[in-house]
């Protein structure tokens, strides 16, 4: 767990820090940013997953020797 050395300037900084410290961030700016740049690469998946041929390329009819 990361140390704080300075008090909470409200209650939401508090309530905040309880959400991200134990994460492991130190930096509030830091847990929104990879907050934000991982769902944004989470919906890019998810957008493009039903582009994948998934029963054609795994689940083939045909043997591979």
């Amino acid at each position: 767990m990361v140390k704080v050395d300075r008090p909470p300037a409200n209650a939401f900084v508090a309530v905040a820090r309880k959400v991200y410290n134990p994460v492991g961030f130190s930096k509030g700016y830091n847990f929104i940013l990879f907050f934000i740049f991982a769902g944004e690469l989470m919906g890019f998946t998810l957008t493009r997953l039903q582009y994948l041929d998934y029963y054609a390329i795994f689940c083939g009819t045909t043997g591979i020797s």
